[in-house]
C-alpha cells in the first residue's frame, strides 16, 4: 500500500463467499510511503471458510488515494513469520511466545520504551563515563576512508546503480527487500522479481554507511555538502519504502542481520541530522528497529527475557548501545545505560531448561539446543559492546564478565583449532563451522573481570594461540601489547570436559581433540532444514570423532569431507544403514525436524579435569524406526579410549545395523590402513569382513589404533564412496578407508567392544594388543557389560569409571558397589585417599513421568522454560570412608558406606573420601 498523505481513517479488508462476509479486519492508513503487511485469515475477526473465493478492500470515508500493489490472496507460511505492527497491530497475536519473538515483537518493545523512565541529574562520574563510552562507541563504528571528489562520485554511481530515485521523487523506484518476497508463490515468483525487481536491504544499508564514513573521513565542506545531500537520498527513500518507524513490512524476522549500516550510519550521522531538523524522526526508526524496549525486560519478563538472545548480541547489542546514546539528553543517556548494563546482566545469567542463553556448564543455547555458530557470532558481536563498556560504571558485573569469558575459552576447548566438531555443526555438517578471532581479541581489551588489568591475560593467552599465519594489522597490534604485557600463547588445551547441556564429553591432549556426543530426552538429536543437513539423522547417535590431522588441525585434515562422505557413518555411532532416500529427511518444506527421544540418559563426567565417561540410553524416534535401541559408553583415560554397546535391536529385516569405528577420507591413497592379519593395505578397492575368532588391532590413515576384541564381526574397507552432500543438491565420490561392528538384519542383544588408541603407531598397537591378551596387566579391564552398566578399569590411571544405566544393589564386586540411580561414577585411588566424581547427566527439567508426546517438538515442550529439578545420588562403597565435602551425607555401614552426593545442571560433583 502506498500513501502520500496519511489518513485518520481505516481500511476495512473483508474475506467472504460471494456477497456474504466471514472475516473482516481494518488496518491503520496513519501513514505516508509504502507499507506491506502479510495478514493472516486466522487474524481476522469473524469466521474463516476454507471456500472463501472473495475479497473486498473499503476505503474509509475521509478524501485521499490509497495505491494497492502485489496482493497476494492464498499463500502457506510459516506462522511465526507475520509480524504486527502499528498498521496491522492484531496480525499474529502468539508473536510474543514464537521462536522469533526477539525479532518479530516490535510493537511490544516500542511500548515498553514509551514507559516513563526516571532520568535524575547525572553525577560527574556517570557525565565521564558516558563520554567515555561515546568516544569508544565512536571508535568501534567509525571507518576512516579517503574521501575525494571522484570517490564521491563513484559513491554516486553507486547509489544510482541502486536504483533509488533522485531526492524529492517519492513512491517509485524498486521496492526494498529484506525477506518480504518469501512470500511470493513459487509459480510467479520469477515472473515478480523480473517485473518488480528489488534492492537487498543489506546492501541498502550498507551503501547508507558507506556514504556516511565518507562523510566522516573529510573535513572538506564542499566534498561533505554532496555527501550529505546523498545521505539524505538514501534515508528519504529508505523511510519512503517503509523501513520506518511503526512498521514491519509484513515481516522483519532476522532484521539485525541485514539492517547494520543503517545502525552504525545515524551516529556518523548524527550531528547532521540535527542541523537538518531530522534527528528526531530518524532516532525513532533507530529505536523501533533496534527494540530499545527490550532493555526494559526484567525478571517479570523471564519468558522472553531469552528469546534468541544469541542472535540480539551477534546483531542488535551494538546498536542497541548506539540507540541508547542518540536518546534526548545526558539524563536519559545514562538512564538508558544503566538499563542496558541491567539488561545485559540479567541475559548472561543462566537461563532455565533449554531456552535461549547461557548454561551454568558454559553451553550456549539457540534454536533449544546448544549451538555453537550462534553462540560464536552472538559472543564475537556481543564482545565489542562489552569492550566499549568496559572500565566504565556502566561496564557489567565481574560475574557476568566471567561467565561470558568461560563460554569463550569452553567453545576453544571443544574446537581444534579452529573447528568445531561435526557433530556441533547444527544443520550445516559442512566441516568448515569454526571459531572466530574476534570474542577473544575484544575480551582482552575488555580487561580482567576484576577491572584491575586493562588486558585480560587469560583471553589474551587464547587469542595468541588462535591467531591467524596472516593476522590482521589490529591482531598484530595487540600482540605486540600482549607481548610487552609478558603475556605469551596458551599451550593446546589438555584435558576432560564435561558439557551436559550438550550431551558433551571432549578429551584434550597435545594437539588432538576426542569429542564424544549423544542426545537426550531434553536434548534434539539433529537440526535438519530443508537443503540443510538432509542426511543428518545419525549425527548424535554416539559420534566419536578425533580430530587431530591437518595443519591447522582441522575436519578436513582429519577425515572428514564431502561429498562422498557415507552420512550412516559417523565414527562411534550404532546405526541402521539405509539408503540414502530413506535416511534423508522427509519435512515439510516451511517445517524443520529437530527430533527428541524418550530417553533421559545422553551425557558424561569426569574426574580430575583429566579424564572421563559417557553413557547414552538410545531409542529412535517413532519419527523413523521407534523398534531401535542401544545402550552405549564411552570411557576416556589419557589417550586410550575404550566404547561398549549393548542392548542393539530393531525389526529392521532388511537393513543390517552397524557400529562405525571409522570412514577416514583418503587424501592420498598411497596411506595405508594398517590390520594386524594383512599387514599396510593400500588396495582399493579392497573390502574383508569375518567373524573374529582372535583379537585384531587396525590403525587408521590418521594414525589412531583400534583393538577390537574377538567374538564381533569387523568389516574393513577401502573404497570410492558415492553419496550425496549434505543439502541432497549434489552428488560426488570420493576414497574412504572405513571399518565397522556389524550386527546383522534385526538384531537382539546386540553388543560390541573395542578401543582406541590416539596418535599411536603399528609398533605400538602391537604392544598394546598382546598386553590385552595377556593374563596380568591389560591396559583396560571391562568389569560389567550389560545393559545395567558398563564397567571398565584403566590400568595406567588406576580410574574404575562406571555408566550406570539401572539403579544397582550389586554392581561390581570392587569398591563401588551399588548406585541408586542411573549415572556416572567414576573413581580414582590418590594415595590412602579415594577420589570420587558422581554426575546425574540427566537434565531432570521435570521429575515424574513426563506426560508429553515424545514426538513434540522443543519449542513446544512443557518443561523447556524449567531450571534443573536436581538429584541426590547414593554410591555405596566398600570399607569405611569420610569426606569433608560440604552438603555430602556420609552413612557408614558394618562393612560398606553409602555416600549421598546431591547433583543438578548435569554438573560433576567431585569429593576426596579418606579411609574411616
Amino acid at each position: 500500500m502506498y500513501q502520500s498523505t496519511a489518513s485518520p481513517g481505516k481500511l476495512r479488508i473483508e474475506a467472504g463467499r460471494g456477497q456474504r462476509t466471514d472475516a473482516w479486519c481494518e488496518m491503520s492508513l496513519d501513514f505516508t510511503g509504502w507499507r506491506t503487511a502479510w495478514i493472516r485469515y486466522e487474524d481476522m475477526d469473524g469466521k474463516v471458510h476454507a471456500d472463501m473465493d472473495t475479497l473486498r478492500f473499503i476505503a474509509p470515508s475521509d478524501a485521499g488515494t490509497l495505491h494497492l500493489d502485489q496482493l497476494i490472496v492464498n499463500r502457506p507460511l510459516r506462522s511465526n513469520f507475520p509480524s504486527p505492527d502499528r498498521q496491522a497491530p492484531f496480525v499474529n497475536p502468539g508473536v510474543h511466545t514464537d521462536a522469533n519473538q526477539h525479532w518479530q515483537d516490535l510493537l511490544w518493545f516500542s511500548r515498553l520504551a514509551a514507559q516513563q523512565l526516571p532520568a535524575p541529574e547525572p553525577t560527574a562520574g556517570q557525565l565521564a563515563d558516558l563520554a567515555a563510552v561515546k568516544e569508544a562507541y565512536g571508535q568501534s563504528v567509525r571507518k576512516q576512508v579517503k574521501v575525494t571528489a571522484p570517490s564521491v562520485e563513484v559513491l554516486v554511481v553507486k547509489v544510482d546503480a541502486l536504483g533509488v530515485p533522485q531526492s524529492g521523487v517519492l513512491g517509485g523506484g524498486k521496492p526494498i527487500n529484506g525477506y518480504q518476497t518469501t512470500i511470493y508463490p513459487p509459480a510467479i515468483a520469477a515472473d515478480i522479481n523480473r517485473l518488480a525487481p528489488t534492492i537487498a536491504l543489506k546492501d541498502f544499508t550498507n551503501q547508507m554507511f558507506e556514504v556516511a564514513s565518507a562523510y566522516d573521513s573529510t573535513k572538506d565542506p564542499d566534498l561533505q555538502g554532496s555527501l550529505a545531500e546523498l545521505y539524505l537520498r538514501l534515508l528519504d527513500y529508505f523511510h519512503d519504502q517503509g523501513w520506518t518507524e511503526g512498521s514491519v513490512q509484513g515481516t522483519i524476522h532476522h532484521l539485525g542481520y541485514q539492517n547494520r549500516g543503517f545502525y552504525d550510519s545515524v551516529w556518523l550521522m548524527r550531528e547532521l541530522l540535527a542541523s537538518r531538523g531530522r534527528l528526531d524522526e530518524v532516532r525513532g526508526t533507530l529505536h523501533w528497529m533496534a527494540g530499545l524496549g527490550r532493555i526494559r525486560m526484567g525478571e517479570e519478563h523471564a519468558e522472553v527475557l531469552y528469546n534468541g538472545i544469541f542472535d540480539i548480541l551477534n546483531t542488535t547489542l551494538h546498536p542497541l548501545l548506539g540507540s541508547v546514546l542518540i536518546t534526548e539528553g545526558e539524563a536519559s543517556q545514562v538512564a538508558h545505560l544503566s538499563l542496558l548494563q541491567q539488561w545485559l546482566n540479567n541475559a548472561i545469567v543462566p537461563s532455565p531448561g533449554i531456552q535461549s542463553g547461557f548454561k551454568p556448564d558454559s553451553a550456549t543455547f539457540h534454536h533449544m539446543g546448544h549451538y555453537p555458530a550462534y553462540a560464536r557470532d552472538g559472543l564475537t558481536g556481543g564482545s565489542t559492546t562489552l569492550a566499549v563498556l568496559s572500565g566504565t560504571s556502566f561496564a557489567i558485573s565481574p560475574e557476568s564478565h566471567e561467565r561470558w569469558n568461560r563460554a569463550l575459552l569452553s567453545m576453544r576447548f571443544y574446537s581444534n583449532k579452529s573447528n568445531f566438531p561435526i557433530s556441533l555443526s547444527g544443520r550445516h555438517p559442512k566441516g568448515g563451522e569454526s571459531l572466530k578471532l574476534g570474542g577473544y581479541e575484544m575480551m582482552t581489551l575488555a580487561g580482567s573481570p576484576d577491572g584491575n588489568l586493562a588486558l585480560d591475560p587469560v583471553m589474551g593467552a587464547a587469542f595468541l594461540r588462535l591467531l591467524p599465519a596472516k593476522p590482521s594489522s589490529a591482531q598484530r597490534a595487540l600482540a605486540e601489547q600482549l607481548a610487552a604485557a609478558g603475556v605469551v600463547a596458551e599451550p593446546d588445551p589438555s584435558g576432560c570436559q564435561v558439557m551436559n547441556h550438550a550431551a558433551l564429553v571432549s578429551q584434550r591432549r597435545d594437539s588432538w581433540l576426542v569429542s564424544v556426543r549423544g542426545h537426550n530426552r531434553h536434548l534434539w538429536s539433529a537440526e535438519i532444514y530443508g537443503g540443510s543437513n538432509e542426511y543428518g539423522r545419525y549425527i548424535t547417535y554416539g559420534q566419536v570423532q578425533v580430530m587431530g590431522g591437518g595443519d591447522p588441525v582441522s575436519n578436513a585434515g582429519s577425515g572428514f569431507v564431502q561429498p562422498g562422505w557415507d552420512w550412516n557413518r559417523f565414527p562411534g555411532t550404532t546405526a541402521i544403514q539405509l539408503p540414502f532416500e530413506r535416511l534423508a529427511a522427509a519435512i515439510h518444506p516451511l517445517g524443520e525436524e529437530m527430533l527428541l527421544t524418550d530417553q533421559r540418559l545422553g551425557g558424561g563426567g569426569a574426574i580430575g579435569g583429566r579424564n572421563g565417561a559417557f553413557l547414552m540410553s538410545l531409542h529412535e524416534s517413532e519419527v523413523h524406526d521407534g523398534s531401535f535401541y542401544a545402550r552405549k559408553s564411552v570411557f576416556l583415560f589419557d589417550n586410550r579410549v575404550v566404547a561398549l554397546g549393548s542392548g542393539i535391536e530393531n525389526r529392521d529385516r532388511t537393513n543390517t545395523t552397524q557400529t562405525t569405528l571409522f570412514q577416514c577420507h583418503l587424501a592420498d591413497v598411497s596411506v595405508p590402513t594398517q590390520d594386524s592379519r594383512e599387514g599396510a593395505v593400500t588396495a582399493l578397492p579392497y573390502s574383508k569382513g569375518a567373524n573374529l575368532t582372535d583379537s585384531v588391532w587396525l590403525l587408521d590413515p590418521q594414525n589412531v589404533g583400534y583393538y577390537i576384541p574377538r567374538g564381533q564381526r569387523l568389516e574393513v574397507s577401502r573404497s570410492v564412496q558415492t553419496a550425496p552432500d549434505q543439502s541432497g543438491k549434489a552428488e560426488g565420490a570420493l576414497p574412504y578407508a572405513t571399518a565397522v561392528l556389524d550386527h546383522g538384519t534385526k538384531p537382539k542383544r546386540g553388543k560390541y567392544e573395542y578401543a582406541m588408541v590416539v596418535g599411536t603407531t603399528a609398533e605400538a598397537m602391537t604392544s598394546f594388543s598382546a598386553e590385552m591378551g595377556g593374563r596380568n596387566g591389560a591396559p583396560y579391564q571391562v568389569i560389567r557389560h550389560d545393559d545395567t552398566a558398563h564397567v571398565v578399569h584403566d590400568r595406567d590411571t588406576g580410574i574404575t569409571a562406571l555408566a550406570v544405566f539401572e539403579a544397582a544393589k550389586k554392581l561390581t564386586d570392587g569398591v563401588v558397589m551399588a548406585v541408586d540411580a542411573p549415572s556416572v561414577v567414576l573413581v580414582q585411588p590418590d594415595g590412602e585417599d579415594l577420589i570420587l566424581s558422581v554426575t546425574d547427566p540427566d537434565l531432570r527439567f521435570y521429575n515424574g513421568k513426563d506426560k508429553s508426546d515424545p514426538l513434540l517438538s522443543p519449542y513446544g515442550a512443557p518443561w523447556r522454560r524449567s531450571p534443573s529439578q536436581g538429584s541426590l545420588i547414593t554410591v555405596e562403597l566398600e570399607g569405611a570412608w569420610d569426606t569433608q565435602e560440604q552438603g555430602v551425607t556420609v552413612r557408614a555401614g558394618r562393612r560398606t558406606t553409602k555416600i549421598i552426593v546431591p547433583c543438578a545442571d548435569g554438573l560433576s560433583s567431585e569429593l576426596r573420601l579418606t579411609r574411616s
